[in-house]
């Protein structure tokens, strides 16, 4: 595995994105779900979702939220902030099996490393299990 599997859990991460606060969060948050317009119990992906940011406040919106992310440092993170999330440690160059949402969020900019790289040959979109292709969002908060 590349470097990528263990970097989300060191130091330097945090310190490089400590300054991403729980406001800019709900901000993110609010404007996608305002775009979406979804049911309010709707299943949301939150695609690489680092500590759960973003995916507390889908939560509070009322959406059943799932988040994945590589790092098992983050998704522990994630499930204490959460509790009422799902977390699940997985690489996102690989499909989710079984699971259909009815929208995908990917808040950070992993999205762009992927959709670049050679293992996916750009076409990641086709295995994203999400119902309504009007409901995936990517962002680079």
């Amino acid at each position: 595995m590349g470097w990528y599997t263990h970097w989300f859990g060191t130091p330097y991460y945090k310190l490089l994105y400590g300054h991403r606060d729980d406001g800019d969060a709900a901000a993110w948050v609010r404007a996608i779900a305002g775009k979406w317009q979804l049911d309010q119990h709707a299943q949301v992906l939150d695609l690489a979702c680092g500590r759960g940011r973003h995916a507390k406040h889908f939560a509070a919106l009322g959406f059943r939220i799932t988040g994945v992310d590589i790092s098992t440092e983050s998704i522990a993170e994630g499930r204490s902030a959460v509790p009422d999330a799902e977390f699940i440690v997985h690489d996102m160059r690989e499909p989710l099996t079984d699971a259909r949402f009815d929208a995908v969020a990917c808040l950070s900019r992993a999205w762009a490393t992927l959709i670049r790289s050679p293992m996916t040959s750009g076409s990641s979109i086709r295995w994203l299990p999400c119902s309504s292709p009007a409901a995936v969002s990517w962002w680079t908060s």
